[in-house]
């Protein structure tokens, strides 16, 4: 398998056109890593054109292009297999005519000989079970903040979980140019979706969301996705889980959005089934998503990654694995991580803080407690230093239990001037 592209025999990154069809089988086209693809006309895989090298004695480039240098151009094939070949038989000899780099390679293709089918009788002894596929769509519920806390202010059924802020597709569900219709807010808003999904096979499924947020999945009350802690990634795959077909499974999801422009998505993917949407005829606006498992809280008193943050306002980047507060003339700057378990009292913060040649130091930065406006815990002075460096502040006052943690950067600007705290790590003692 290539290494540099990898992807399983029988798979494709974009099917870009039909090849040919010659021998009993259809040829297509693979726009990133298999130039040509033979299937067998009832839909069987057979295999790939240039799948080993022929003993011809030519260099490696004159073959793969994915398995050429970074860089390198002196492939004979394309990079970029936008436009198919072609595959034709004549005189008992198959021909590919490939798609190459400013020439026409010209291949004569073999293995053709040996094929066999074979048939066979199965007996079932009852009929197979599946899907009945008469879903509706997901409850959607709409919250006016991004904690899903209060009564929703808007409830509807969504046919599928699939939202962007164009149209580009001419889709069946909300539209969210200004948010979710009927919110009347663009950002800063949270939603949740409940019902059943109902299994199309019995296969291992892989779910996946799309969304910039904080995001959690549950499918019949086990935890798949939990990233409710996490603001800054905006897609997730779960693990494979093994459905029943016909089955219907409690599911929910959750999410939290401050982004600019909002999107989510829910899917899933099988063996048999490319990563799709799921349809709304396999989700049930039925249940409550079942008895779920909150994710549990962190420890402070362990290394504590400051991207992962559940909260943020205003401008706050992220580099080389770092955590940057920027704050300007346009007020504070914070960000929030959502339940911190403190345990039985922690009385100092120890945290790797970053600086730059020709940044000044001394900025200041409040920790609060469970609200940008609460209890205060003390004020980080981010030492001037040519790179990573540590700082530790004493607190104020013990702190014990399950809390928030606020960071907010106060370091007062010159006018016109952009300046930065910036994090690598921060753990309690």
């Amino acid at each position: 398998m290539d290494t540099v592209n990898p992807s399983p025999p029988g798979e494709f990154h974009e099917a870009t056109g039909l090849v040919g069809h010659v021998r009993n089988t259809v040829v297509v086209c693979d726009r990133s890593v298999r130039p040509a693809t033979a299937w067998t006309e009832d839909g069987l895989y057979a295999g790939d054109f240039l799948d080993h090298r022929a003993a011809d004695g030519l260099s490696e480039v004159f073959y793969h292009w994915f398995r050429t240098a970074p860089g390198k151009d002196d492939s004979i094939l394309n990079f970029d297999h936008e436009i198919p070949g072609k595959v034709v038989e004549y005189k008992g000899e198959v021909y590919w005519f490939a798609n190459g780099w400013q020439c026409l390679p010209v291949y004569r293709i073999t293995g053709w000989d040996g094929w066999e089918r074979q048939e066979i009788k199965i007996h079932l002894p009852a009929p197979a079970v599946a899907a009945k596929r008469e879903g509706s769509g997901l409850k959607g519920s709409y919250f006016s903040n991004p904690d899903l806390a209060g009564k929703p202010a808007l409830e509807r059924i969504e046919r599928q979980v699939w939202f962007i802020r164009r149209d580009w597709y001419q889709m069946q569900s909300d539209v969210w140019t200004d948010g979710p219709t009927g919110l009347g807010l663009k950002t800063n808003f949270s939603a949740r979706w409940v019902g059943e999904v109902e299994a199309p096979l019995t296969e291992d499924f892989s779910f996946s969301v799309y969304a910039p947020g904080r995001v959690r999945l549950w499918l019949d009350g086990q935890l798949v996705i939990g990233s409710w802690y996490n603001q800054v990634r905006n897609s997730w795959v779960t693990e494979p889980l093994r459905l029943q077909a016909g089955k219907r499974y409690a599911i929910r999801l959750d999410l939290s959005t401050t982004a600019e422009n909002p999107e989510c998505s829910l899917n899933w993917e099988s063996f048999s089934i490319d990563r799709e949407r799921i349809p709304s005829a396999y989700l049930y606006p039925v249940g409550d998503g079942g008895k779920v498992q909150l994710d549990p809280p962190r420890l402070a008193t362990k290394p504590i990654d400051p991207i992962n943050y559940s909260f943020s306002k205003g401008i706050v980047d992220q580099e080389g694995g770092l955590m940057r507060l920027t704050r300007t003339e346009s007020g504070p700057v914070s960000v929030g991580y959502q339940r911190l378990d403190f345990r039985t009292g922690v009385t100092r913060l120890k945290a790797q803080c970053h600086t730059w040649s020709g940044v000044a130091g001394g900025k200041k930065v409040e920790v609060r407690l469970d609200a940008p406006d609460g209890p205060l815990l003390g004020v980080l002075v981010v030492p001037s230093a040519d790179g990573p460096t540590d700082a530790v502040l004493p607190l104020n006052q013990k702190v014990s239990g399950i809390h928030d943690l606020y960071l907010i950067n106060l370091w007062e600007p010159h006018p016109g001037n952009t300046q930065w705290a910036a994090f690598c790590g921060f753990r309690f003692e």
